[in-house]
């Protein structure tokens, strides 16, 4: 299995439109996203099912704090029709987030899931790539968030 260790913030939203759509997650919070990147995203996501690639989605944003990982499913349940590709939340551990990744791979490990590999989308990657190697890391521009062109650096690391 892979996984995919997914930011939202500049990510599914971007700094350029002022305004924004919002996706229920649970109770009065809602995510602000934009529809290109959203656009995108669910294009990342048809394709790995497509290819049945085995690729699962931990949500690294700092808003899975609050939630749990059924308010997750049932989003992506809901927007993007798949609530199985989402496997986990990074926990909250007052540290860096690329030592939070790192302590997801390792509970992983000691369950005894097989993580082939894994990606970091994330556009603030100043606290993650002092942990994880730059490799495994894509850096989305803010600006735009996702991207085509993201999407083609994804699939190919993700083959």
């Amino acid at each position: 299995m892979r996984l995919i260790f997914l930011d939202v913030d500049g990510v599914l939203n971007n700094t350029q439109n002022i305004k924004k759509y919002r996706l229920f997650l649970k109770g009065d919070r809602r995510l602000l996203i934009d529809i290109q990147p959203f656009y995108y995203f669910k294009k990342l996501l048809k394709e790995i099912e497509k290819n049945n690639m085995e690729v699962k989605i931990v949500i690294s944003s700092s808003w899975r704090l609050g939630t749990i990982l059924a308010d997750w499913k049932k989003l992506f349940k809901h927007y993007f029709n798949n609530a199985e590709i989402v496997k986990g939340r990074t926990r909250y551990l007052y540290k860096d987030r690329g030592i939070e990744i790192l302590d997801l791979l390792e509970i992983a490990k000691e369950k005894g899931d097989m993580i082939d590999d894994y990606i970091v989308l994330d556009d603030d990657i100043e606290d993650i790539i002092n942990h994880i190697s730059s490799n495994k890391v894509i850096k989305i521009n803010r600006r735009y968030g996702l991207t085509s062109r993201d999407i083609e650096q994804i699939l190919k690391k993700l083959k």
